[in-house]
């Protein structure tokens, strides 16, 4: 159990809460059955900053919470604009409920003003899957759909699951991928909406490989 240990660090001053940046991952975190518990006790005892990763499927209240006591990152890999992609790559039929759960997480998290202090980040996040949704159609309904939802933040990835597999062997990186990241960057400042790229996956894309 999470909660006696963290609380216990608490509780004996052995953590910086002014310095400390806490992260939840592993898809529905909702799952977590101490979740609800670990995340008041963050509010009540300090941090300067949460970190939320979530498949987006259930909506998690805690998270709204959150938002209005401390700085949060809310990372949804939506990875698809339709529903018909969305099961494909993910098996189930909830691409609706994930758009309307960041719509909701941008209508109750996000501030009118933000600041180096404060700031709530709703990022949806695209993973490019060779063969499925690596095309600029659908990256294109995704960004409709986001922009719609009100996020502030954008993400673009290469699936590395896939190449991990061929590990050891020379994988080129596919030439209209650098057309999708043109594009992505491209609507993402059409749009006024904060974008990342990993460093690492920039370090690939300049490279032009990985092995």
């Amino acid at each position: 159990d999470l909660f006696p240990v963290l609380n216990n660090f608490y509780k004996n001053n052995l953590i910086d809460t002014k310095n400390l940046e806490v992260e939840f991952q592993g898809g529905s975190i909702a799952m977590l059955k101490e979740f609800p518990q670990l995340v008041k006790l963050i509010l009540e005892n300090g941090a300067d900053q949460i970190n939320f990763f979530t498949n987006g499927i259930k909506f998690v209240p805690e998270i709204v919470k959150a938002a209005k006591d401390v700085s949060i990152l809310v990372v949804c890999s939506v990875d698809a604009g339709s529903r018909e992609t969305f099961k494909a790559i993910k098996g189930v039929d909830k691409y609706n409920d994930v758009i309307k759960n960041l719509t909701k997480y941008c209508k109750e998290c996000i501030q009118p003003v933000q600041s180096l202090i404060s700031f709530q980040s709703i990022n949806a996040k695209y993973i490019l899957i060779e063969g499925v949704n690596d095309n600029k159609e659908e990256l294109g309904k995704f960004f409709d759909a986001i922009i719609k939802a009100g996020v502030n933040m954008v993400q673009l990835d290469i699936d590395y699951n896939n190449i991990m597999i061929k590990r050891g062997v020379h994988y080129d990186i596919p030439k209209h991928y650098y057309e999708l990241f043109e594009y992505f960057k491209t609507r993402a400042e059409e749009a006024g909406i904060r974008q990342y790229i990993w460093e690492y996956t920039q370090n690939i894309l300049d490279k032009g490989y990985f092995e």
